[in-house]
């Protein structure tokens, strides 16, 4: 993918959600994304029938991400917050996608589980949550390590599976 085309995870999420959500009348669903960066794929869920919330701390991105929404004509299908918390008052079971590549590895396994469960209250039952997170089995160490930078990695895929099998399982 590049800056500007979606990334495949977002395609592969757009592909099983067409198949398996039930229609809710005729409005538009609905597609939450957490790290929104440049806004590729938020615009890609919108161009898809989406409305959006692009959630995005730095501003500079949240402003490319307007841009981008504008220069299409597709502003009425995004809404933008900063903290991933806001997404609070909205109403429960009322997202169709849970959207996060690269965002939530930043934050510590008690972090992560809130924001897991907090997100698994506004999905739909019918719903998808899709979550890429780098870990130390993925390239990328390694390549941080050859040019001499040191990766903060929080999560591994043995303790990714014991806080998805956890007392309340995401």
């Amino acid at each position: 993918a590049t800056q500007d085309s979606p990334t495949p995870f977002a395609e592969s999420l757009i592909a099983v959600n067409r198949n398996d959500r039930t229609r809710d009348g005729e409005q538009s669903p609905v597609a939450a994304e957490l790290g929104s960066g440049n806004g590729r794929d938020s615009l890609y869920f919108a161009q898809n029938g989406y409305n959006t919330i692009a959630f995005e701390i730095n501003p500079i991105a949240r402003a490319q991400t307007l841009s981008k929404f504008r220069d299409l004509g597709l502003e009425e299908r995004l809404a933008q917050r900063g903290d991933f918390h806001d997404v609070a008052s909205h109403p429960d079971h009322s997202l169709d996608l849970v959207h996060a590549v690269s965002s939530l590895h930043y934050f510590s396994p008690t972090q992560l589980l809130d924001i897991l469960k907090l997100y698994s209250k506004k999905i739909k039952p019918n719903g998808k949550i899709g979550i890429a997170l780098k870990t130390p089995q993925s390239s990328w160490p390694t390549e941080f390590h050859e040019n001499g930078r040191r990766p903060d990695v929080t999560y591994d895929l043995s303790n990714l599976t014991a806080l998805l099998e956890g007392e309340h399982p995401i």
